[in-house]
C-alpha cells in the first residue's frame, strides 16, 4: 500500500475496523504515526456498522474533532455511505484513490 499522506501535524488518519491488521502488517504492529508527525496521528476505528447509518455516533465524532483526516476503508460490504454522508454535512470529503475496492478519502471540516 502507497500512501499519500503527508504527515502534518495538523492531519489525522482514521482506519477503518477492518484496514487495521493491513496497516499494521505493512507499517508495524505498535505504529502510532505515519508520516512525519511527532504526535499519534492514527485514529483506530472499531464499530463498522455505525457507518452503515446516517447518524452522527462515535466513530464519525473521532473524525470530527479533527481539521483534516485521512480515512482508508477495506471490505466495506456493510456499506460506508451512511457516514459519509454524515462526515459531508461537515465539510468536504473526497476520494483521494481507490485500489482493489480499498478507498482513501480525504476530509476536511469546515464547521
Amino acid at each position: 500500500m502507497n500512501y499519500f499522506f503527508m504527515g502534518q501535524q495538523c492531519e489525522k488518519l482514521y482506519l477503518y475496523r477492518r484496514a487495521r491488521n493491513a496497516f499494521r502488517y505493512k507499517n508495524g504492529y505498535n505504529a502510532t504515526k505515519i508520516g512525519n508527525a511527532t504526535d499519534n496521528n492514527i485514529i483506530y476505528g472499531k464499530d463498522i456498522d455505525e457507518w452503515n447509518t446516517d447518524v452522527l455516533g462515535n466513530e464519525v465524532q473521532s473524525i470530527l474533532e479533527n481539521k483534516k483526516t485521512y480515512l482508508l476503508f477495506y471490505h466495506h460490504n456493510r456499506g460506508i455511505e451512511g457516514g459519509l454522508t454524515v462526515l459531508r454535512k461537515y465539510g468536504t470529503l473526497t476520494e483521494v484513490m481507490n485500489v482493489y475496492d480499498t478507498p482513501l478519502y480525504y476530509f476536511e471540516r469546515t464547521r
